[in-house]
């Protein structure tokens, strides 16, 4: 899943932050700290992640999440337009 959020990379780590919380309320969703976590990871990543990658990268930050959590936070993103979901498939 990408981030469809427009903040550059070289802002400030707080500038982010605060436009993930406002693209959240925008949209209707509470910020909380799952959320705004996922966004910054996935706007930092410089290729489409998994939820599997998302889980193991929020664990390395030591933020507790479950791997069900991540899938239920990407799906409100999704569902909200905030991220977008790829189909890879391998073609031989």
């Amino acid at each position: 899943m990408r981030n469809r959020t427009s903040a550059g990379r070289g802002v400030l780590n707080m500038q982010k932050r605060t436009d993930h919380e406002a693209a959240l309320r925008r949209s209707g969703l509470k910020s909380t700290k799952h959320r705004t976590a996922i966004l910054d990871i996935l706007e930092q990543s410089d290729q489409p992640m998994a939820a599997e990658q998302v889980y193991l990268e929020l664990g390395d930050q030591k933020i507790g999440v479950s791997l069900s959590t991540v899938y239920r936070v990407l799906e409100s993103l999704l569902d909200k337009n905030l991220v977008t979901k790829l189909s890879m498939s391998i073609s031989g």
